[in-house]
Formats: C-alpha cells, sequence, structure tokens
C-alpha cells in the first residue's frame, strides 16, 4: 500500500499537528478530542489510522477525525464532556 504523506509541521503558524492537538487537549483537561480542518493529502480514511495514534501519543481520552458533514452532540454528565459522531453515510 502506498504510504500517504501526513505532514509533522502544519505549514503554519494558524494550525495544530495531531501531536499538538492532543498536548493542547491535555493541559486543558479536555474529556474528548475532535480533529477537524485538516491538511492532508488523499481521502480521509486513508490516514485517519495515523492522525488518531498521532493524536493519541499526547492525548488519552477518546479522539475522533471529523469528516465532511460530521454533527457531533456534546453531552455532559458528573462534569465529563463526551463527543460522539452522528454522521450518517450515505
Amino acid at each position: 500500500m502506498d504510504r500517504i504523506p501526513i505532514s509533522t509541521s502544519t505549514g503554519s503558524s494558524h494550525h495544530l499537528s495531531p501531536e499538538q492537538a492532543g498536548a493542547m487537549a491535555t493541559a486543558v483537561a479536555a474529556h474528548a478530542l475532535v480533529l477537524t480542518h485538516l491538511s492532508v493529502v488523499g481521502p480521509t480514511a486513508a490516514v485517519e489510522p495515523t492522525l488518531l495514534s498521532r493524536a493519541r501519543s499526547t492525548f488519552v481520552g477518546p479522539v475522533t477525525v471529523a469528516r465532511d458533514l460530521s454533527r457531533f452532540c456534546l453531552d455532559s454528565k458528573n462534569g465529563a464532556a463526551s463527543a460522539r459522531s452522528v454522521y450518517k453515510a450515505n
């Protein structure tokens, strides 16, 4: 399988790498992380495992990669928030 490149640099001071997003989520004690506004080459599904792995290297909570038209519900129970995708593929 061909490797799809995922930048280790954000290419901009206005974007975060998956590791940086995970570190920020950890720093603010987030209960879940949703990666959005992705800068990847190729289909998101092909790079999703790598994005998840990279974010999980700095964040231990649930991590989700958003896709076009994804919708998320944020539930707060006992002070803990969680995100779940309600995206339905056609």
